[in-house]
């Protein structure tokens, strides 16, 4: 990619944030009265353990959940506008350069303005709804440990990049769970090797930049009777296209053509993950060897 095709590219991306509580108290009650949404519930409550409690004798599930993350709100309001402020400072003065440079490493270019917003939720995770994307707060309210605002924002519009690309490549990967499973599962860990490639690494300031968990582990084997971490499989894969002067276009549809034949693979994967999180996230051996077994890939 040339010179002036990444600067344009990153000129028409812009994040900015904003504290949005009734957006992010709609988004929690949406989550409790979605249907196939267990995993997530189960996330939330685990982490809310009194809100647990609290929704067990419930007869009105909706105003009590609103309650809750209101009260949380109010009593910890000098906090987040504080979170919310850094927040802001940072991405104002890092998240262009950061932009750049995930924009050169997928080759991505744009004549559009792009506005990505990024709101601050109580949720123990990071969802987003383009242009949106949230950056939970919860373990810096808790625990003290920094919310990492640019590590989730770039994190989240490589995302978003890569939905441009498939795009693009006319691929339709939400024709059926088996197929969304395989989009999401390799998105994450797509997503996991760019934020650890060097270019990435160093301006984020982390290490061994692994992605979202539930890629952490997952494995594929190739003809050779190779064994790989998805995410160092496609890292590997994609060294090698860009030594031989190929797109990372050419290598997003060569690896989502070379496993799409295992959809339903991934997709039971992802019904392994949303049905033993918690037991896999504290490394339970042997649900964790069940889960390492790779995805034989041609």
């Amino acid at each position: 990619m040339n010179e002036k095709i990444e600067t344009e590219s990153r000129d028409n991306l812009e994040i900015l944030v904003k504290k949005d509580v009734e957006r992010d108290i709609s988004l929690i009650k949406e989550t409790f009265q979605r249907e196939n949404a267990e995993a997530m519930k189960n996330r939330i409550l685990y982490f809310y353990k009194p809100l647990k409690e609290k929704l067990r004798d419930s007869k009105d599930q909706p105003k009590d959940i609103e309650d809750y993350f209101r009260k949380i709100y109010i009593e910890q309001g000098l906090k987040i506008d504080e979170i919310v402020s850094r927040s802001e400072k940072l991405i104002k003065e890092q998240a262009g350069v950061c932009l750049e440079n995930l924009i050169s490493l997928m080759e991505y270019s744009s004549d559009r303005k792009q506005e990505f917003i990024a709101i601050p939720t109580l949720l123990p995770y990071s969802p987003f709804n383009r242009p949106i994307f949230y950056f939970s707060i919860i373990r810096e309210l808790v625990t003290g440990e920094k919310t990492e605002v640019l590590d989730i924002a770039i994190h989240e519009i490589s995302h978003f990049l890569f939905f441009d690309i498939i795009k693009n490549l006319e691929f339709n990967l939400r024709t059926s769970p088996e197929t969304q499973s395989l989009k999401h599962l390799f998105k994450e860990a797509l997503t996991g090797m760019l934020l650890s490639e060097p270019e990435l690494e160093t301006l984020l300031d982390r290490k061994n930049y692994l992605g979202n968990p539930e890629v952490h582990f997952l494995s594929v084997k190739v003809s050779t009777g190779k064994q790989m971490i998805l995410r160092e499989y496609l890292r590997q894969i994609f060294r090698d296209y860009r030594s031989r002067g190929l797109t990372f276009s050419d290598f997003i549809r060569d690896e989502i053509k070379r496993m799409l034949p295992k959809a339903v693979e991934f997709h039971q994967k992802k019904i392994f993950w949303d049905e033993n999180e918690q037991e896999l996230r504290l490394k339970d051996s042997k649900l964790l060897e069940e889960y390492k077994k790779p995805i034989i890939i041609s």
